[in-house]
């Protein structure tokens, strides 16, 4: 990420998820100044296998994760910045390996240090198939994203799975915003129809890129709400902006989830 941000808010609980299926490289860091804050950090290593492996487990994502928001009391971390990194191997960040930093990253290495660090786990690292994982807590063999989506011939995610931001807006006290900002790869973009599919399943906002790659990284096609424009502003500088304006927009009172990919 090129762009630097600065989000001063309060409860925080970071998960960053990275995906190690290729090299790639975060180049900026983001930011929070943050009281109360509680950092999660999984990274998806290259060897990792699939999540049927783990039979025990079948809503391992979805449990582990949405409990501790049902149960938390009303002061404790409540709100939620889920970042999830495409091809970033434990390899590159100093904080998961005895190397030094492939890129320059003292924030991710500070909230490291003071958060939870996960080093054994067992995963899918493929771009759709790990987003559905953990937006509906099912294995892929259940949801039939066992693949990258890439056609009309590939199986696409059924609206009607039960979904992360779904349950968050079955909370029984808190009236969570949920975004969704950056890559979503579960669909395809059309027919138009498809392009709202993130709003039907949960999320108040859907802003960034539908497929899996940019044709350039300076100007894209970003879908908001289900509807298209073209961004000319670098993608991951765009994607971080979008993140800041949506959470300044919300309440101090609000809490608030949002899945960066």
């Amino acid at each position: 990420m090129r762009a630097s941000a600065t989000v001063r808010v309060t409860n925080l609980h970071i998960i960053c998820y990275s995906l190690g299926e290729r090299s790639f490289v975060i180049r900026q860091s983001f930011n929070l100044a943050c009281r109360n804050c509680v950092c999660t950090f999984w990274t998806l290593p290259l060897f990792s296998i699939s999540l049927h492996r783990m039979k025990p487990f079948r809503t391992i994502f979805l449990v582990a994760f949405l409990v501790p928001l049902v149960f938390l009391p009303a002061l404790a971390q409540r709100n939620v910045v889920l970042i999830i990194a495409d091809d970033l191997s434990p390899d590159y960040l100093g904080c998961f390996s005895t190397t030094t930093d492939t890129a320059v990253t003292p924030v991710i290495r500070s909230l490291a240090e003071r958060g939870i660090r996960f080093t054994n786990f067992w995963s899918t690292p493929l771009c759709s198939p790990t987003r559905s994982e953990i937006f509906t807590g099912r294995y892929p063999f259940r949801t039939g994203i066992g693949t990258v989506v890439v056609n009309g011939q590939s199986k696409q995610l059924d609206t009607g799975e039960m979904s992360l931001p779904r349950v968050l807006k079955k909370h029984p006290t808190a009236k969570y915003a949920t975004a969704d900002i950056g890559k979503w790869h579960l669909h395809l973009p059309n027919p138009p129809a498809q392009r709202s599919y993130p709003n039907v399943m949960g999320y108040d906002l859907y802003s960034g890129n539908f497929s899996g790659m940019l044709p350039d990284y300076s100007k894209y096609p970003r879908i908001r709400n289900g509807v298209i424009d073209t961004v000319k502003t670098y993608a991951t500088t765009q994607t971080v902006n979008d993140v800041i304006e949506w959470v300044t927009s919300l309440s101090s009172s609000t809490p608030f989830f949002c899945w960066l990919a």
